[in-house]
């Protein structure tokens, strides 16, 4: 039962994250920037394409022998 319990509120926090990383981009743009971006739909979802394309050109992959220890 506390496994169980544990699962559901790691998945709660994960849909909460996944909701608010967006809003949270989209808020800290227009509080630096001042470019008044509207908090809709399309917004969130370039929010979230801009987040992907930043994770993927971030990631590294190590190839070295030496480097992955």
């Amino acid at each position: 039962m506390k496994e169980t319990v544990q699962i559901v509120a790691i998945l709660l926090l994960v849909l909460v994250l996944l909701a608010v990383m967006p809003v949270a981009l989209v808020w800290s743009v227009n509080t630096l920037f001042g470019l008044s971006i509207p908090y809709n739909l399309k917004s969130i979802a370039a929010a979230w394409v801009l987040l992907f394309v930043i994770r993927v050109a971030t990631r590294t992959e190590v190839n070295n022998e030496a480097l992955r220890r």
